[in-house]
C-alpha cells in the first residue's frame, strides 16, 4: 500500500475493530465520536480490569521501558529510538503507525538478529479469539512498514485452569497463558491492506448510513449503536430469525428477502425455532408446541420459583476461584402452593467472605421443602459443578443441588415457544412482556435496572470502604432487584400455564 493514506482518516486499533465488525459503525466513530454510546457498567470494569492485567503480564518481563509519551508521534520517535539503541530491553506499550493507522503494542521485544522483534498482547479472557488474531495481525501490518519483521507474536491470556489461593498477589508465571499466534496473525495479515483501502472508502461515503441492520450487529459482541439503527429496520427483520446464521443471511439477502414474513421455507434451509418463528409471524399468533403442556403436567407442588444473582470476577478472588468464574451470592424464591398460597424466601451473601459456602447451604434449606424447583435458565449447574470440584468440603451438598434438576424456563420457551412480541430475544424481560402483555415488573431499586447494575451494586456492597449506610441501601436494592427476578419467571409460568389448560 502506497503512503497516499497519510492524509486520510485516520484509523487505531479500536477504529480497525469497528470497520471490521460494521462500516456504519466505523462512520459513526469516525465523523460523529460523540454519538459513541457510552460502556456499560460491566464493558466499563472489564477495561479497568484490562489495564491492570496489561500492568501484571509486563511485571513477568524483568527489564523493560514503558511509552508514556503524550502523542502518538512522541510515542513512535521515543520506541524507534529505543529499538535503535540496542539496549535490548521489553518495551511496554510501544506504538507504530504507517499509511495514517496508529497502534500501540502491549510489549515489544527486541529479537536475537537485528531488526527483528516479538510482540506479545494481553488479553483478558481465556481462550484465543478471531478478533485478537486480527488485531495482532494489524499490529504486524504497521510494524513491519517501519523496516522491522515480527518473528514471533504472542497472546498473553488468563489461564481458566489457574486457582488463586486467597491472597493478594497473582504468580504472573501462572496467571497467565503463553500462545504462539505468528502463523495465524501472518495469514490474516494479507487482508490488511484491502481491509483498511475499503475502510477509508467507506469513511468518504456518506450513504454508509444507509447500510442494513445484520447478524454483524451482535457479532462478535452487541453494537452500542444497535437500538439506534434498529428504529429504522422494518417489522419482523432478518435480525430477528432466532439462530440466524451470516451464511444463511446472506442467502436470503440474494433472493431478496429482507423481512422474516418473506421467507420462502421451501428456499431456505430453517432450523426448528426459525420455522416456529415464521409460523408466528404469519399467523401474528402464538405458537405453543405440546412440550410445554407435557412438561408443566410433571410438575410437583409447592412449585419453587427461582432466581440466582451471579458475580463475574475476572481476576479471582476468593481461595480456591479460577479467572472469569461466575460464583452465586443471591437468590430470590417464590414459593407457589396447590392451593394458591404464596410465599417468599431469600438469601443474600452478608460481608466480603467466599459466598459458596453459605449460598449452597441456604438454597439447600430453602429446596428442602418443595416439589419442583423452576428456574429461568441453567446457568447455576456449571457453577455447582465447579464449586464441587474446587471446594471438595461442599462437594456433597452441591451435589445435592444439582439433584433438585430444576426446569429451566428459558431452556423450554426456546423448544416450544415464539410469537413475534419477542422481535427475536429470549431474554427473561423479553419473554415476560410478551407473554404477560405488561411491562416488567419494576424493582423499587433505582439504581439496580438489569443484572450488570446488580453486580456493579454487590461490588460495591463488598468493598470495606463503601459506608453502613450505603450498605444497608444497596442490600435493599439487591434484594427487590433478585425478587423482582424472581416474579418474573413465575408470572411467565402462570402465563403458559393458562394458554395450554
Amino acid at each position: 500500500m502506497s503512503n497516499s493514506h497519510a492524509s486520510c482518516h485516520r484509523l487505531d486499533k479500536t477504529l480497525f475493530a469497528a470497520g471490521v465488525q460494521c462500516a456504519k459503525r466505523l462512520y459513526q466513530e469516525v465523523h460523529d465520536p460523540e454519538s459513541i454510546p457510552a460502556p456499560s457498567v460491566s464493558r466499563q470494569a472489564f477495561a479497568e480490569v484490562g489495564i491492570k492485567l496489561t500492568l501484571m503480564a509486563c511485571e513477568g518481563f524483568p527489564r523493560g521501558v514503558r511509552i508514556e509519551e503524550d502523542s502518538h508521534q512522541s510515542a513512535v520517535e521515543k520506541t524507534l529510538e529505543l529499538l535503535e539503541s540496542g539496549d535490548g530491553g521489553a518495551i511496554f506499550n510501544a506504538a507504530f503507525a504507517r499509511d495514517g493507522v496508529e497502534v500501540y503494542c502491549d510489549v515489544v521485544l527486541p529479537g536475537r538478529n537485528n531488526n527483528e522483534l516479538d510482540i506479545f498482547e494481553v488479553k483478558s479472557g481465556t481462550k484465543v479469539k478471531p478478533r485478537h488474531v486480527m488485531d495482532i495481525a494489524l499490529q504486524m501490518w504497521v510494524i513491519e512498514g517501519h523496516d522491522y519483521t515480527v518473528s514471533s507474536a504472542s497472546l498473553l491470556h488468563l489461564d481458566a485452569e489457574f486457582r488463586h489461593d486467597g491472597g493478594e498477589d497473582y504468580p504472573v508465571h501462572k496467571l497467565f497463558k503463553n500462545v504462539d499466534v505468528t502463523k495465524k496473525a501472518r495469514k490474516r495479515k494479507r487482508r490488511i491492506p484491502d481491509l483498511i483501502e475499503n475502510f477509508q472508502i467507506v469513511l468518504n461515503d456518506k450513504s454508509t448510513l444507509d447500510l442494513p441492520t445484520g447478524t454483524w450487529c451482535i457479532n462478535p459482541i452487541p453494537c452500542g449503536y444497535l437500538p439506534q439503527c434498529g428504529k429504522a429496520t422494518p417489522t419482523n427483520s432478518l435480525i430477528e430469525l432466532p439462530g440466524l446464521t451470516s451464511t444463511q443471511e446472506s442467502r436470503l439477502h440474494q433472493l431478496g428477502v429482507e423481512t422474516i414474513e418473506q421467507i420462502d421455507p421451501a428456499r431456505v434451509e430453517l432450523s426448528k425455532p426459525q420455522s416456529r418463528a415464521l409460523r408466528a409471524v404469519l399467523d401474528d399468533a402464538w405458537v405453543i408446541e405440546p412440550i410445554i403442556a407435557e412438561e408443566f403436567d410433571t410438575v410437583v407442588f409447592p412449585l419453587c420459583f427461582a432466581a440466582v444473582n451471579f458475580a463475574l470476577q475476572v481476576l479471582p478472588q476468593s481461595e480456591q476461584s479460577r479467572p472469569w468464574q461466575h460464583t452465586p451470592y443471591q437468590w430470590s424464591a417464590h414459593i407457589l402452593h396447590e392451593d394458591g398460597k404464596l410465599e417468599h424466601r431469600e438469601y443474600l451473601v452478608k460481608g466480603a467472605k467466599d459466598p459458596r459456602t453459605e449460598f449452597v447451604a441456604s438454597l439447600l434449606d430453602c429446596i428442602d421443602d418443595v416439589g419442583t424447583v423452576i428456574t429461568w435458565s441453567k446457568r447455576l449447574e456449571p457453577c455447582l459443578r465447579k464449586i464441587m470440584e474446587d471446594l471438595p468440603k461442599l462437594k456433597e451438598e452441591a451435589k445435592a443441588l444439582l439433584h433438585m434438576d430444576p426446569l429451566a424456563l428459558n431452556t423450554l420457551v426456546r423448544e416450544g415457544v415464539y410469537h413475534s412480541d419477542f422481535q427475536g430475544s429470549f431474554e427473561l424481560g423479553a419473554v415476560h412482556s410478551a407473554l404477560t402483555g405488561k411491562p416488567r415488573p419494576k424493582p423499587k431499586a433505582k439504581n439496580i435496572n438489569d443484572d450488570e447494575d446488580a453486580r456493579a451494586a454487590f461490588e460495591k456492597l463488598r468493598n470495606s470502604r463503601t459506608r453502613t449506610g450505603t450498605r444497608t441501601e444497596l442490600s435493599e436494592q439487591l434484594s427487590q432487584y433478585c425478587a423482582a427476578r424472581s416474579t418474573e419467571i413465575l408470572e411467565i409460568y402462570q402465563a403458559l400455564k393458562a394458554r395450554v389448560t
